[in-house]
C-alpha cells in the first residue's frame, strides 16, 4: 500500500544559486521555538486531511531523542495514512535544480501491530508525489526504502534497520534529470525516476506513516530535519572520483 498520507510537511521559501546553498528548515524540536506535548499550533505545524478513520498524533517529547532534549513522536492506530502537515510558500526550480531533505528517525516503540512505512514524501504543488524515503516492513523484515513510478518500493542495498535505533537519511531531488537518489546512513540507492513524471515545481516533505494493511498502533520518532535548495550534495559517481583522488595523491605522497 502506498497511498499518499497527509502528513508532517516541510515546504521551502525561496531559491538561490546552485553555489550559494540556504537554509530553508533547520530544526531539532529544541526549546524555546518547541515546548513538550502535540505538534499542532507549534512554528506552523498542524494537523490536516486526517482520514476519519485513522487517528494520528504528532508530539514533542523528551523521551527519545537523538540529539539535544526534545523530538517528535509520530503515531496512529487504524489501516490508512495520516499525520500533521506544515505548509509555506512553495517555488519552482530554475537555476537551483537540487532540493536536499535531511533527517534522523528511530522507529521505536512497538505497538502489537508495526506499520507498514514511516519516512519522508516529498510533493509538487499540487500535491503530486515526487519521491519517498523511509524505513518498510515487508515480510517481517525491516529495510530502508525508496519507491518506483509505479508506488512500489525498492531497497536500498545493505540498509538493514533494527527497530529500536536511530538512522539517518537523505533526500536529493534533482529537477534537471527528474529523478532522485537517497540514502539512510551510509548507504546509497540508485538514481530513481520521480515519481511523477514532469514535476516542476517544490511544495513540501511530508514526514509520514503508512499503517498498512493492519491495525498498526507503533511509533515513530523524528529529529533534526532540514531542507535546502542548492548543489549541496555531491552525486554518487562525484564521490567516488573525489575519493579516487585523494587516493592517488596520497599514494604520490609516500
Amino acid at each position: 500500500m502506498h497511498a499518499r498520507p497527509i502528513l508532517v510537511a516541510l515546504a521551502t521559501l525561496t531559491l538561490t544559486s546552485a553555489t550559494q546553498a540556504v537554509s530553508l528548515l533547520n530544526t531539532g524540536f529544541e526549546a524555546p521555538d518547541y515546548h513538550t506535548g502535540n505538534l499542532a499550533g507549534q512554528n506552523g505545524w498542524d494537523a490536516t486531511g486526517l482520514f476519519p478513520e485513522d487517528i494520528v498524533s504528532a508530539n514533542v517529547q523528551t523521551a527519545i531523542v537523538k540529539s539535544g532534549s526534545q523530538a517528535v513522536s509520530l503515531s496512529g492506530s487504524g489501516t490508512g495514512a495520516g499525520g500533521f502537515a506544515y505548509n509555506v510558500t512553495p517555488f519552482a526550480p530554475t537555476t537551483d535544480k537540487l532540493i536536499t531533505i535531511d533527517f534522523d528517525m528511530n522507529w521505536g516503540t512497538a505497538g502489537s501491530t508495526r506499520s507498514y512505512l514511516y519516512g519522508v514524501q516529498a510533493y509538487d504543488t499540487d500535491l503530486n508525489l515526487i519521491a519517498s524515503v523511509g524505513v518498510a516492513q515487508i515480510l517481517g523484515i525491516y529495510s530502508g526504502v525508496v519507491f518506483d513510478p509505479n508506488g512500489l518500493p525498492v531497497s536500498i542495498p545493505n540498509a538493514s534497520v533494527t527497530p529500536g535505533d536511530w538512522h539517518h537519511f537523505q533526500l536529493v531531488l534533482n529537477y534537471d534529470t527528474q529523478s532522485y537518489h537517497a540514502m539512510m546512513d551510509t548507504f546509497a540507492s540508485g538514481e530513481m525516476p520521480f515519481e511523477t513524471s514532469g514535476i516542476t515545481n517544490y511544495g513540501e516533505a511530508d514526514l509520514f506513516r503508512d499503517a498498512g494493511l493492519g491495525n498498526a498502533n507503533d511509533t515513530a520518532f523524528y529529529d533534526n530535519v532540514s531542507v535546502q535548495t542548492g548543489n549541496l550534495v555531491p552525486e554518487p559517481a562525484t564521490l567516488g572520483m573525489v575519493g579516487g583522488v585523494v587516493v592517488t595523491a596520497l599514494r604520490r605522497k609516500r
